[in-house]
């Protein structure tokens, strides 16, 4: 790891810093380097993007120098570069985050999409939804903030992870439309009554364990285990969560899940097993199988 020097040269500009953390980052091998350097001082000088370059010629003060380097040290450790600023962007909403959750990903926002067109379609009527592992309450947060007419509950085992998603909910103003509810959907009591949710919906652990020392060292070292795999072979919640599906979904529901890559076709398998009907799947922007959706009991 390459270790950036204690001192910049005084007096120095933003764009002779943006260079230096760009080199330092590279030379580090870390991923878009130019990106990260960019974002973190964002991040000290509390500006745009857009900032950096109209101001290109302002001297940096050494406390915002020091918080600088300070931030490109961690990154490069690999620490993503939402952890160390503390927030991500979820569909063109700011969320608070940090160890506790995973950081939201452009991924996920295809199952929120997809879920905003079912609730359009489906009309005005009031709707209950169950966001299974809302981590940092990001899926919940974004379809109450976007659809007037539902309320969204959203379940974690993770103590930790409810206290994030209570800062989002916060922070956007959604108390009265997010309750959050702490509990196991594999095992222990609910504090739901049967056919209580029009829709579930959720982003599970779905890394199989055996993949775990393959993925990047910034999902590896730093997002919680227990939001990133099952322990097992990866498909463990969707098994579970179809089987809670046919408990707490209303007949004429719908039940929406997050897939990786190579597990949609596994995945519709389980759900047409466990009598989840009209199973289709949806990819993503990139082509990859990623939404698997059906309906509980009787059709839409």
């Amino acid at each position: 790891m390459v270790d950036p020097p204690d001192l910049l040269p005084p007096p120095s500009t933003i764009l002779s810093t943006l260079r230096w953390a760009r080199d330092v980052l590279r030379k580090g091998r870390i991923d878009e380097s130019r990106l990260s350097a960019e974002l973190l001082l964002c991040h000290v000088l509390d500006c745009e993007r857009i900032r950096l370059y109209l101001d290109f010629d302002k001297i940096l003060q050494r406390d915002e120098m020091d918080r600088f380097v300070a931030a490109i040290k961690r990154r490069l450790a690999h620490e993503p570069v939402q952890y160390i600023v503390g927030e991500a962007d979820f569909m063109g909403l700011k969320f608070s985050v940090d160890r506790r959750v995973l950081i939201p990903r452009p991924e996920t926002e295809v199952l929120v999409e997809e879920m905003l067109f079912y609730s359009r379609r489906r009309g005005p009527s009031p709707m209950n939804i169950l966001d299974v592992g809302t981590g940092s309450g990001n899926i919940a947060v974004s379809l109450a903030h976007y659809l007037p007419q539902v309320s969204v509950v959203g379940l974690d085992v993770s103590g930790d992870a409810l206290e994030v998603a209570a800062l989002n909910v916060g922070r956007h103003g959604l108390s009265g439309k997010v309750p959050l509810v702490r509990g196991d959907i594999a095992g222990g009591r609910l504090p739901f009554r049967e056919n209580s949710f029009h829709a579930l919906l959720s982003n599970p652990p779905y890394i199989p364990a055996a993949d775990i020392e393959g993925l990047d060292a910034e999902v590896r070292l730093f997002e919680p285990g227990v939001a990133t795999t099952d322990g097992g072979d990866g498909l463990t919640f969707f098994r579970r969560l179809a089987d809670a599906a046919a408990r707490l979904v209303e007949p004429g529901g719908v039940v929406m899940v997050e897939t990786a890559f190579n597990q949609a076709r596994v995945v519709e398998r389980i759900f047409r097993e466990q009598g989840i009907a009209e199973v289709r799947i949806i990819s993503d922007l990139s082509g990859i199988e990623r939404i698997v959706r059906g309906v509980r009991g009787s059709p839409e």
